[in-house]
């Protein structure tokens, strides 16, 4: 640890300091090289958990009978580039391939018909799996966990199926405001290694349930 390396001083052998930090060094990129490829998020395992005690199947299958989709706006708003999220999480691709909405109104819809994955206790964020196999979070808002639930009201739960276009979210607009909450809303696939994500009307302006912003193929 760093607060330790002055037991490695050496009058005699300066170079004793050096490789301690040198070991210092390597351990931290290690450990974070190893949980890049490792890691797997909560909301992620809690999903594929969900599905498998609602249907009986392994979680495995759910990322293996793939076909490819079409995905639709979940939101009503200008479809913005990933990359562009104030979030780094988001925006670097860890959690997956995607698109990012900057949107109006107070109610979030299916992307996709499937099942519903996951309800986060806070609101915040809903994942599903769609026929095609894809599996997608939606997360509403940055920072949005800090609120503890505050704002949303879910209108599924975990375990039930969705159609294309249907409500499952409410969001308190006037509340959000009042905290200056940055309502940016991520979509990404969270297995899109399994996929050839392209991200459509980047750019545009887009429709809830009608305008197509991801192909996964």
């Amino acid at each position: 640890g760093l607060a330790g390396m002055a037991m490695f001083m050496d009058p005699a052998n300066a170079m004793n300091l050096v490789w301690a930090f040198v070991g210092f060094g390597v351990s931290l990129a290690v450990s974070f090289v190893g949980s890049v490829i490792l890691f797997r998020d909560d909301v992620i395992l809690e999903a594929e958990e969900v599905l498998a005690e609602s249907t009986g199947e392994p979680a495995e299958t759910f990322s293996q009978a793939f076909a490819p989709a079409e995905l639709s706006a979940p939101v009503s708003g200008d479809c913005v580039a990933l990359d562009t999220v104030k979030d780094e999480v988001f925006a670097s691709g860890i959690m997956g391939k995607g698109t990012a909405f900057q949107w109006d109104g107070d109610t979030v819809y299916a992307p996709c018909s499937g099942k519903v994955a996951m309800v986060a206790n806070t609101g915040h964020a809903i994942g599903f799996v769609a026929e095609g196999g894809q599996e997608i979070l939606i997360h509403v808002g940055l920072d949005t966990v800090a609120l503890e639930g505050k704002g949303f009201t879910p209108l599924k739960k975990a375990g039930e199926t969705v159609s294309k276009g249907e409500a499952v979210l409410k969001v308190d607009r006037d509340y959000m405001k009042s905290r200056n909450v940055d309502l940016t809303t991520p979509m990404v696939i969270t297995n899109a290694a399994q996929f050839q994500v392209e991200p459509m009307n980047v750019g545009s302006c887009v429709k809830a349930g009608q305008d197509i912003v991801l192909v996964c193929a």
